[in-house]
Parts: C-alpha cells; sequence; structure tokens
C-alpha cells in the first residue's frame, strides 16, 4: 500500500512538470520571429519614435519635413514561421503607422506641439502651412524671380510692402501663363487658390530704374505633402517667348586670323640688316566697343602653342566669369575689374630678358613717320595713356576711341640683342541676346 502511495504521488509530480514544459514551451513559440523580422520591427519602430521625437521639436507651421518622413514610412511583416503573441505585436505597428499615414498631423498631438482642433485648420484631417520667401530690402534694379513649388489646394499668400512703384506678377510655369498681377506702390496683401500641383513664379520688376521690396510668400494647405524645391538655370531663347528677357551679351572675335609675328633687331644690327622698329595697324570692327590685347616678347624666335588661341581662351574665360555669378558685360567702363580678370586668366608666358617699347598711334602719318625710322620719339604723336615703355610681355586692353584703325608700334631699344614678338587682338562688341529660364523640382 505504502509503494502504491509512492507510485501515484511521483505519477502526479511528473504529470506536472510535463504540463509546465509545454506551457513554457508553447509561450516560447508564441513569441518566436524569424531574425529578419525582428531586425525589420526593430528598425521601423526606432523610425517611428525618431519622428515623434522630431514632431516635439517642430513647430506645426514648419511641419512639412516630418511629414515627408511619415509619408516614406512603410512597414509589411511576413508571418510564416512567426508566434501568435509576434503575429500579433507586428500587426499593432503596421496598423499604428497606417493610422499615421491617414492623419499624419496627429504625430503632434502626441507631442503635445498643438492640438487638431486647431480654429485655423482647413479640413477635418489636417492642415499644412510654412513659408516660402521671407526677403527684407530687395534692391530692385532689374526683374526678379521667385520660383516655388505648390501642391494641389494649396493657398498661397503674397504681402509685399514696397518704397517705390513695383509691379508684381504670379505665374503658373506649367501653363505658361499669369494669374495675377498687382502695382504694389502701397503695402498689399492678397491670396491665391491652387488648383494644379506645379511651379509657380513671382516676378517683381521696378516701375522706374530702382525700387525695395519687403516680400512674404506663405502657404496653407490640406496636402502634406513636402514642397518640393525649385532650381532655375537660364537658356536661350528667342524674342517674344515665355519669360523671355534681353540681356547685355560679348562677342569676342579675334581681329588676325593669325598671331602678328615680327623680329626687331638690335641697334647695332639693324644698322647692316632689319629693323628696330615696326608697326603693326590694327583694323577695329564695327560696333567694336574694346580690344584685348595679347603682347608675347621673346629672345627665341620658336612659336610655342598657346599662340593663336587667345580669343578662344577669352571666351572661355568669360564664361566661367558668368558661372561665378559676375556678368562680364555688366560695366563697359575701362579698366573694371571684370576685363582685369580676363586679361589675367589669359596672360603670356613672360621672359624677364625681353622688353620693348610699345607706342599706340592713331593716325597714319605719324605711324609712317615712326614707321621710317628717322625722328626719335619726342618728334611724332601718340596716346600716351595707352603706350607703354619697356614693357615685358602682358595682355591689355585698348580704346577705340572713335577710330577706325589704331596702329601699334613697336620699338626695340637694346643694342645688340633681338626681339620676337607676337601679336594677338581680340575685339570685344556688346550685344543684346534673349534668355529665358528653365525650373526644375527636386
Amino acid at each position: 500500500m505504502r509503494n502504491g502511495r509512492l507510485y501515484l504521488t511521483l505519477l502526479l509530480l511528473l504529470s506536472l512538470l510535463l504540463c509546465a514544459c509545454g506551457n513554457t514551451k508553447k509561450a516560447a513559440d508564441g513569441d518566436m520571429m524569424p531574425e529578419m523580422e525582428q531586425l525589420k520591427y526593430e528598425n521601423t519602430l526606432k523610425k517611428l519614435e525618431s519622428i515623434y521625437a522630431k514632431a516635439g521639436k517642430t513647430a506645426k507651421k514648419a511641419a512639412s519635413p516630418v511629414y515627408e518622413e511619415i509619408r516614406r514610412l512603410n512597414y509589411d511583416f511576413n508571418s510564416e514561421r512567426m508566434g501568435e503573441n509576434a503575429v500579433q505585436k507586428c500587426r499593432a505597428l503596421k496598423e499604428r503607422i497606417d493610422a499615421l499615414k491617414r492623419h499624419p498631423e496627429t504625430v503632434f498631438q502626441h507631442s503635445g506641439n498643438e492640438s487638431v482642433a486647431d480654429s485655423e485648420t482647413l479640413s477635418e484631417h489636417s492642415e499644412c502651412k510654412g513659408t516660402l520667401v521671407s526677403r527684407k530690402n530687395i534692391r530692385l534694379s532689374a526683374p526678379q524671380r521667385f520660383p516655388c513649388y505648390l501642391n494641389a489646394d494649396d493657398i498661397v499668400t503674397v504681402t509685399l510692402d514696397c518704397q517705390g512703384d513695383v509691379k508684381a506678377s504670379f505665374y503658373d510655369i506649367h501653363q505658361q501663363k499669369r494669374i495675377r498681377q498687382w502695382n504694389a506702390n502701397s503695402p498689399m496683401s492678397d491670396s491665391i487658390a491652387i488648383d494644379t500641383g506645379g511651379i509657380y513664379m513671382l516676378e517683381l520688376s521696378p516701375a522706374n530704374s530702382e525700387a525695395v521690396a519687403n516680400l512674404t510668400m506663405s502657404y496653407r494647405g490640406t496636402d502634406t505633402n513636402y514642397h518640393r524645391r525649385v532650381q532655375e538655370k537660364l537658356v536661350a531663347c528667342r524674342k517674344g517667348d515665355f519669360l523671355s528677357q534681353a540681356i547685355d551679351s560679348v562677342l569676342v572675335t579675334s581681329v588676325f586670323k593669325e598671331p602678328k609675328k615680327v623680329a626687331l633687331r638690335g641697334n647695332l644690327k639693324s644698322m647692316f640688316s632689319g629693323k628696330s622698329r615696326v608697326v603693326v595697324p590694327v583694323a577695329i570692327p564695327s560696333g567694336c566697343n574694346a580690344l584685348l590685347y595679347s603682347l608675347r616678347i621673346s629672345t627665341n624666335e620658336k612659336t610655342i602653342a598657346t599662340d593663336g588661341g587667345f580669343a578662344d581662351r577669352l571666351s572661355v574665360a568669360s564664361s566661367r566669369v558668368k558661372l561665378f555669378g559676375l556678368n562680364v558685360y555688366e560695366k563697359h567702363t575701362p579698366g573694371s575689374s571684370i576685363i582685369d580678370r580676363l586679361l589675367f586668366s589669359t596672360r603670356p608666358p613672360r621672359e624677364e630678358d625681353a622688353f620693348c617699347n610699345m607706342y599706340v598711334l592713331t593716325d597714319a602719318v605719324q605711324a609712317k613717320r615712326f614707321q621710317d625710322e628717322t625722328t626719335s620719339s619726342g618728334n611724332y604723336r601718340y596716346d600716351v595713356n595707352q603706350s607703354q615703355m619697356g614693357t615685358q610681355s602682358c595682355n591689355g586692353q585698348l580704346l577705340p576711341g572713335g577710330h577706325k584703325t589704331l596702329y601699334l608700334g613697336f620699338e626695340n631699344e637694346r643694342m645688340r640683342y633681338d626681339n620676337y614678338i607676337w601679336l594677338e587682338v581680340a575685339a570685344l562688341t556688346y550685344a543684346k541676346k534673349y534668355v529665358r529660364p528653365v525650373y526644375m523640382a527636386r
């Protein structure tokens, strides 16, 4: 009897132990989740927590980046080989994210920033608003443009306070038409409802020579999609094209088909052969505003690779100057810093022991007297301001001054050494060309 009771007790304990082990295994199986699904769940949860943290530090009026992160947030899972508890946990995360994507404004309710029942709410679900442009003391001596991207159903508000008469125009770039225009000679504010999402542009133009404007352009809308950035570039176009405008341009042309190469004998040698003076006539093209020259002086008569490319290098340099934001045509005055930059970037190689005199003559009679070598420099007239005595290789600028031809006289004053000269001259002609902006949203 005693052995029977002992046997029943052991059997009962064994049953209880097996039951507990089964429950433990069942609980473990319920939480089971494949490693890849576990990583996906944890990473998604971290992103969601990051969005709520960012919303807690962001004012709702600057909420577009937060809404964009919510839009990009996605989560799904594969329940295969997943326990029941794990499936419920993943399903709860997916439902939470789906609900947030349907009503993204709730991210600010949870962060404690604002209530969704804001009195200015545009719909029962959400409001998105922000500032597109905020500029003070805009100096208008030419039209300035402010492109922006707007979503469908946005309401854009333009506020202007101007000193001087300013014409403001609001354009739909895709349809290539003007939507609204104002004469902003006093403080004004107006709103426009946007029907179709796309690129729009506000243009401010001074009615007279110059004006100053304070501009604010803001938006409100129900679409929480991010308002994309807009980039602008100018392309050549024809007169009358949409948004075309005339600008001053510069045309660089070579005066000589190839570099003028001359040899100047030293004074002792010129007594027997050759000459120590030479005159190079420079015909000034019609409409030319200025001449730029490259003068290379050497004691070696060998030509180098850079000879003959002065005008091409000037054209390349002018394009680079424009890319740097400086218009080569914005100043036509002699000695402007822009002309100096062009010449500096194309200067010829220089030999320290090679030099000569360069005279700028404007009269053919005086040029002949110089060429004949019968008179000294004190007995003929030349342009003192543009001439250079004892010059080494250099670049420079010549002003036509209304003449059709300039005569460049070169003189070697050295007794023993010959000089070899390579002269290139490029004409700058200022002209009008038409360009228009092309806008791209990113």
